[in-house]
Parts: structure tokens; C-alpha cells; sequence
């Protein structure tokens, strides 16, 4: 296994998947991805808005709590997600990590966020060192809980508020926590 990275990186990463490229998103990318712009939760309520979540998300990646990716069809297609870790890579949990994802309406229900999950949990276990990664879902959110079921997370009992649930995935080889 090689030694555990954390961001920033001397070059973003960028990951690949038979049908997505995950690369770091830019200010330019933010009009494709207005309807879909979060950030601690919040949505963007305009383009100005969007835009300073994309400069705090940069931010936060280079103070190494993050790492963002904007899901593209192809090296030159639309940007039709966004992917990541969040609120991850803290001093008390450094081989734990948190990860979220969201699709554009037009791009969901076709397997992107599988594959998307798929290649940040591949990344997260191979180049980050993780032990555990998990995701947070809203209760009734059965399109993310089979995203995660697919891509091989168990949903795990947690002592946050009952509007979450907690999905989790332990490395390969890794002992299983709670």
C-alpha cells in the first residue's frame, strides 16, 4: 500500500471511470452546476453565491480538509455532478473520511453516482491510506441508500439526529469499528 496523502496536492487529483472524469472544478464550471451548489449544507441561492461556495470549497482544500470533484462526461463533456470528501482527514480520525455526492436531475438513475463512489472509495483506500469511509443520507433518500448498497456500504447505527442515516465501508483487511 502506498503512504497515506492528504491535500493539497502538488497536482489535483483527477480519477476516471468508464463513462465520468473527476476533476477539480473551476469558477467556470459553477453556471453548469448552479441548481446543485451546496456547501455545509446550505444551497446556493445565485450564481454570486455559488461562486463563493466554489472560492470556500477551494479554501478548504487547501487547508486539507477536502477534496472536490466535479463529474464530467468525458474529458470535455458538461459537468453533471459533484463528488468528494468532506468534513474529512481530521487529526483525531486521519484514516477516516467522509464522503457526499450529488447529480444534476437529468443525470440520475443511470449509475453516475455509483461509479463515482466506487472510484472515490478505490482512491480513499489505495492513495489516501483510509481505514473506514462514510456517508451520511437523508432517511428517505432510497436512491442514495442503493448508491451506497451497491457500492459496498452496510448503514450503520450513529448518535446523530434521526434526519440522517449512516452508511459506512471499511478498507480491505481493515477490522471492523463502530
Amino acid at each position: 500500500m502506498n503512504p497515506p496523502l492528504r491535500p493539497p496536492f502538488a497536482t489535483y487529483p483527477t480519477l476516471y471511470t468508464p463513462r465520468l472524469v473527476m476533476r477539480e472544478l473551476t469558477l467556470a464550471d459553477v453556471p453548469q452546476i448552479l441548481p446543485i451548489s451546496f456547501f455545509r449544507g446550505k444551497a446556493a441561492g445565485s450564481l454570486a453565491e455559488a461562486e463563493q461556495m466554489q472560492r470556500l470549497i477551494r479554501e478548504e482544500y487547501e487547508s486539507g480538509s477536502l477534496l472536490h470533484w466535479g463529474l464530467t462526461l468525458g474529458a470535455d463533456g458538461p459537468v453533471i455532478g459533484t463528488s468528494g470528501f468532506y468534513r474529512s482527514f481530521k487529526p483525531e480520525t486521519p484514516d477516516e473520511a467522509e464522503i457526499g455526492y450529488v447529480l444534476l436531475p437529468a443525470f440520475q438513475g443511470q449509475g453516475f453516482a455509483t461509479e463515482a463512489v466506487e472510484a472515490m472509495v478505490e482512491y480513499g483506500f489505495t492513495r489516501l491510506g483510509l481505514r473506514r469511509i462514510c456517508a451520511f443520507t437523508g432517511p428517505d433518500n432510497a436512491a442514495s441508500h442503493g448508491v451506497l448498497r451497491r457500492a459496498g456500504f452496510a448503514e450503520l447505527t450513529h448518535d446523530k439526529p434521526l434526519e440522517f442515516r449512516k452508511f459506512g465501508r471499511e478498507a480491505p483487511g481493515a477490522v471492523a469499528s463502530e
